[in-house]
């Protein structure tokens, strides 16, 4: 690049318009190299996606370098190297290595540094590549999602709440009128029997928002004990919390299921916010 620089100028082309000329070429070449879906790209194997590139050169269009650790843990790299090795061989970003094992991830070349700002500038090409990585990052959540869903199944969960559910429907209507329960349930958020009832295609009522930043327990956790104060599940933990204990659940498979649906209420938020960003791209794309 400096050779082709010095040879324009040489050829009498003022600095700016040789810089300017071999900026092109170079977004040029990122564009046709690193988001191609060719098998090879060059001599290459193409062994990346360009939702995974893209990720990458939003990192680097804003920093210097960024650790590789960092990128290859990130949801769309999968801990997996062959991503990373292959931009590498293709001469698209640059190993820095510490210790004999990569450290930092840089540019493959410094006016490509320049390149990947410039791409991330085109309002129309940024949009719709963000919309595809986070059509990427909803579908790897929503896998987690239906692999839970599925254990949840597996271990009967959605079953067995609803059983329990339906066997507590008098009371609990009695006991939420004679204390006033209608009315609550504004800006609350739905607790795992909720979400359990839900899926089984039951009602399901939400978790009361926290007073205090103090966590409180769901009303079905409530109704439990206040029915069948059992002493065979802890009612504490390390942190202090007290968790739901979900009526029908053996008190082996309780920690389980709380586990399995912190996973989904996590990828949820994250799909959530994926979704949201992704409708104002669409927006943003019709407006141009």
């Amino acid at each position: 690049d400096l050779q082709l620089f010095v040879q324009k100028v040489r050829a009498g082309e003022s600095v700016d318009a040789a810089l300017e000329d071999i900026v092109q070429r170079s977004i040029t070449e990122v564009r046709k190299y690193a988001f191609a879906d060719d098998s090879e790209v060059g001599q290459c194997e193409h062994t990346w996606s360009p939702e995974q590139f893209w990720f990458l050169l939003t990192e680097l269009a804003q920093h210097n370098d960024v650790e590789y650790d960092r990128v290859r843990s990130s949801a769309l790299f999968a801990g997996k190297d062959d991503a990373l090795l292959g931009l590498a061989e293709a001469q698209l970003i640059t190993m820095v290595y510490n210790n004999d094992r990569p450290s930092r991830i840089r540019a493959g070349r410094p006016v490509y540094a320049a390149a990947f700002t410039r791409i991330l500038e085109d309002p129309g090409f940024a949009s719709s590549m963000t919309v595809k990585m986070n059509k990427k990052f909803i579908a790897l959540e929503t896998a987690k999602i239906r692999e839970a869903e599925n254990e949840l199944s597996v271990l009967n969960v959605f079953r067995a709440s609803v059983e329990a559910q339906s066997a507590l429907t008098s009371s609990m209507a009695i006991v939420a009128a004679s204390n006033g329960y209608k009315g609550r349930d504004k800006g609350c958020r739905l607790s795992p029997e909720a979400y359990i009832g839900q899926v089984a295609g039951t009602s399901g009522r939400c978790q009361g928002s926290e007073l205090g930043h103090r966590p409180r327990e769901s009303w079905m956790s409530w109704m439990r004990s206040f029915f069948y104060s059992s002493p065979q599940v802890p009612r504490t933990t390390d942190a202090g919390v007290q968790p739901s204990i979900i009526p029908g659940i053996p008190a082996e498979l309780q920690g389980r299921v709380q586990f399995l649906l912190r996973i989904i209420h996590s990828s949820q938020q994250k799909i959530d916010r994926w979704d949201a960003e992704t409708r104002e791209q669409v927006k943003r794309l019709a407006s141009l």
